[in-house]
């Protein structure tokens, strides 16, 4: 059943805020930054129906239908006289036992909370142009993922109690936490109007002259992965509860294998530490949160190269010829980058890795014609 309340509609309130400071040195720009935000009453759905946790105390019982020996001896009976015999006493104990998930559209319970350090320097003029930023963050929410509709299952967006949202707060499943790109273009100081063999003629100029390199580099933090009891127990017959949190086990969460090691040919290999957590236990509620800082996929660290070559074979101001040769390089150092761990609990392959997260390196080249 879909429902719109009171709330339904109500725009969300966003606050920003930051504080920035530039410094420039000759052709460098240096700045550093920090950015704050806070979202309330962002759109979430919200299950009106889901029981209260304090019914989990009659724990098996729940599952048990309405007309069972076993219900009538606990004292429970049938909510109208309707109501089907052969449904649970579980749904007979819902706020409105006559529907199933009754959803309150646009409920605006959602709130996210963000704080950053940014750092940029940049090189804006001259043969040699570069930019490079580090941001160092971290996000929280509950309640709200990107999703107006149907929301039940999204990862970030589902409390395991819908009578307590704020239990669900934990990392965005899209916070990484550390990220630094560098992007740069060098035109080579060679050929005619350069520094260096600047009085060379056509035919040594047309292979010295016009080469430029560039590269864009990304190293950042893993990926979070979500973290549940496999199965829902919590689920239908019980709290029809959309996800159920895990417990904490026993040990760190990492290994303490360096990324690098990782092989997905070699079972002992493995990123997480099995025992770091456990599924809930019957008619339990999870303690541990959704999203934790080392429960994530390993870092990522990629080079792409770019050399270009621009050689004018008929100059003329108004239409020149010019051939242009390009070879990307994706990867460049072909870095192992696995990924894909298994946070599955109680899966055998628990921590291991299963594919790559950046492909192999990768080479291509063309050539253009411009006239």
């Amino acid at each position: 059943m879909q429902y719109q309340g009171p709330t339904a509609g109500q725009p969300a309130r966003i606050y920003n805020w930051s504080l920035n400071i530039q410094h420039e040195v000759k052709n460098w720009l240096i700045d550093v930054a920090y950015q704050g935000n806070r979202g309330t009453r962002l759109n979430s759905t919200m299950d009106l129906n889901q029981l209260p946790t304090s019914l989990l105390q009659y724990g098996s019982l729940l599952g048990q239908r309405i007309d069972s020996p076993a219900a009538a001896a606990a004292g429970f009976k049938k909510p109208y006289d309707s109501f089907p015999g052969n449904l649970s006493v579980a749904q007979s104990l819902r706020a409105y036992p006559q529907y199933l998930t009754v959803n309150s559209l646009f409920a605006g319970f959602g709130r996210s909370w963000y704080d950053a350090l940014q750092a940029k320097l940049e090189r804006r003029f001259g043969s040699f142009q570069l930019i490079s930023n580090y941001t160092w963050s971290k996000s929280l929410g509950y309640g709200h993922y990107r999703q107006v509709f149907g929301q039940g299952g999204s990862p970030g967006a589902t409390p395991q109690d819908y009578n307590n949202v704020a239990d669900s707060k934990s990392f965005m499943n899209m916070d990484i936490p550390h990220v630094f790109n560098i992007m740069l273009a060098y035109d080579m100081p060679f050929g005619k109007g350069k520094k260096w063999l600047s009085n060379s003629n056509g035919f040594v100029n047309a292979f010295v002259g016009g080469w430029t390199i560039a590269s864009v580099d990304v190293y950042r933090k893993g990926t979070l992965i979500w973290l549940t009891t496999p199965g829902n127990p919590l689920g239908n017959g019980v709290l029809f509860s959309p996800a159920t949190k895990a417990n904490h086990g026993t040990g760190p969460i990492r290994t303490g294998i360096d990324r690098t090691t990782l092989d997905p040919n070699n079972p002992t290999t493995r990123w997480f530490n099995a025992a770091a957590f456990t599924p809930a236990t019957s008619y339990k509620l999870g303690s541990a949160a959704f999203y934790h800082d080392d429960f994530r996929q390993p870092a990522v660290f990629t080079e792409n190269l770019s050399i270009v070559k621009r050689t004018t074979l008929f100059a003329n101001d108004r239409n020149p010829v010019v051939l242009t040769y390009r070879a990307d390089g994706f990867n460049i150092f072909n870095r192992t980058n696995f990924g894909g761990v298994v946070g599955t609990i109680g899966n055998a392959n628990f921590g291991r890795p299963t594919a790559v997260q950046v492909g192999a390196r990768a080479i291509t080249m063309g050539l253009r014609l411009e006239f």
